[in-house]
């Protein structure tokens, strides 16, 4: 549903949310591709790279994700 706040045409994908009026029927697919790295076997790292391929009116054109998780 649109929002009441922006009078523009595109929103903050799942990262934000402006409250743009004009977003009513517009849907957004995105690719991502990434790696993950075993440091041990208690810490690990990753990296992805995200684009759109449906619907690519979104704030970013595209999203670099890394994460680091430790597990004990």
């Amino acid at each position: 549903a649109n929002g009441n706040r922006q009078p523009v045409d595109f929103e903050g994908g799942d990262l934000f949310n402006i409250g743009a009026m004009n977003v009513s029927g517009k849907d957004l697919v995105t690719i991502a591709l990434g790696f993950r790295f075993k440091i041990s076997e208690s810490c690990q790292t990753g990296i992805i790279y995200e684009l759109p391929v449906v619907g690519t009116n979104m704030m970013e054109k595209y999203r670099i994700a890394l994460d680091l998780i430790f597990r004990y």
